[in-house]
């Protein structure tokens, strides 16, 4: 047992980094240790016939952003909403929130003491343990909040992975939305669409329904409904969103919880994809929780931190948690619409389980210089390959630097006030970076 395991256990902190040596592998996918620790703290009490509908959202992008939108709409019409979301950006609580508000150290701390009193020696990995101890909080909100101990109404849960074999999976979703479906975690997931479109289909349940975002779906994922006896309802057949011409305001059609074809027209600008918003509507027209105009437009009007962020500071400051083919091309046709005075700096940090090949020459287009970055965790690109690949496709690569923080340095001395800096690559690139920002801005 290695030195970590022995250390004392009190703060967060210390939970955290006890965790993270907890199991052999950082990935472990599978549902039989995990739900036998569910299993006894009762968690499978959410979900299924009880009154706390429970919607599990898989897909390759488009998850964080769908359950943003979903607690937004949700908890402004007085519902008691609880989403589990992954990675975090700066703090773990962001990770487990209830009605908006992240989950107190103490509370997360009393959850990881209760996780571990029962699961007598079953091996966990960190999301695993962090997933248990979202579900408990769930459960049990009067440990987590002190608006009273109301059950919660809605449950809202990110697949970290797949689908199929994911910790979250191991709850009954009463819906299951599929935002997108791309080529992205090969090594666990399978090489095509239609290999990992099976992986994340696995969050449906017979008898329950399923929303799916990706307009041209994987066979495989209709295969799985069907094999069921669920019709899911398709984006571009079943429902949809149209912006308006001039660009300020969008419509929305689909169908209601009876089938019956509906519309919502007129709908504020939005920040977010309409791709993923329309998928949103459309589990909330299924989910039996009645709602005003108002909480949807409240909703569907947020923006998301990390996702296309940009912050008005000289130079302006683009974060993006963007990491595969499919959202990069998103990034890169934000960069064409918004368009800088002067140059676009990239710091690009990545995971060794990327291809930087698929994304750079998306990007090249939109960036005049680079500055490449490792990252602080085992499975990050070294800055000597990932450079190595940049200058293969003559990319213009300004520096080389061990740490995002020193890129960033490097970047905020190149780039003059009418440039921009994009950063990108990561969640930790961008975790990393606006880190450093704040504690500069402080």
């Amino acid at each position: 047992m290695s030195d970590a395991l022995n250390e004392p256990r009190e703060t967060l902190e210390q939970w955290l980094n006890w965790l993270e040596s907890l199991h052999p592998e950082e990935i472990d996918l599978g549902l039989e240790r995990i739900s036998q620790v569910a299993e006894r703290l009762n968690l499978m009490r959410l979900g299924g016939d009880s009154a706390c509908k429970v919607v599990t959202v898989a897909g390759t992008n488009g998850k964080g952003s769908s359950i943003a939108a979903l607690e937004a709409i949700y908890t402004h019409a007085g519902y008691h909403v609880g989403a589990y979301t992954s990675p975090h950006l700066l703090y773990y609580n962001e990770r487990v929130r209830i009605n908006g508000q992240p989950i107190s150290d103490e509370a997360l701390v009393n959850a990881f003491e209760a996780v571990d009193a029962v699961r007598h020696g079953i091996s966990l990995t960190y999301f695993e343990f962090g997933t248990l101890a979202a579900l408990y909080l769930f459960l049990h909100p009067e440990i987590a909040t002190d608006k009273g101990a109301r059950p919660l109404d809605l449950v809202l849960l990110e697949v970290g992975l797949g689908g199929r074999l994911d910790a979250v999976n191991i709850l009954d979703a009463d819906i299951a939305l599929i935002t997108s479906v791309g080529i992205d975690h090969q090594a666990w997931l399978g090489e095509t669409r239609e290999e990992i479109g099976f992986e994340k289909a696995g969050i449906m349940r017979r008898g329950n329904r399923a929303v799916i975002g990706d307009p041209d779906a994987p066979a495989s994922l209709i295969a799985h409904a069907e094999a069921l006896d669920i019709v899911p309802l398709l984006q571009g057949l079943h429902f949809g969103a149209q912006a308006k011409a001039e660009g300020l305001q969008w419509d929305w059609r689909g169908v209601n919880n009876a089938g019956k074809s509906m519309a919502i027209n007129s709908l504020p600008q939005a920040k977010l994809l309409l791709d993923n918003l329309a998928s949103v509507l459309q589990v909330c027209q299924l989910l039996a929780l009645p709602l005003k105009r108002e909480n949807l437009e409240k909703g569907l009007s947020i923006g998301l931190e990390g996702r296309q962020e940009s912050i008005s500071l000289n130079p302006v400051h683009v974060f993006d948690v963007a990491h595969n083919a499919q959202a990069v091309s998103m990034l890169a046709q934000y960069l064409e619409l918004n368009p800088v005075a002067g140059k676009t700096y990239a710091i690009l940090g990545m995971l060794a389980d990327k291809k930087p090949d698929d994304i750079l020459p998306l990007m090249k287009p939109h960036v005049d210089q680079w500055l490449v970055t490792e990252l602080p965790v085992s499975r990050s690109f070294s800055q000597e390959a990932l450079s190595q690949v940049m200058l293969r496709l003559q990319c213009d690569v300004s520096g080389v630097h061990i740490a995002p923080s020193e890129a960033y340095q490097s970047a905020l001395s190149l780039a003059s006030e009418h440039d921009r800096i994009v950063i990108f690559g990561s969640f930790y690139t961008v975790s990393a970076v606006k880190q450093t920002m704040l504690k500069m801005r402080s």
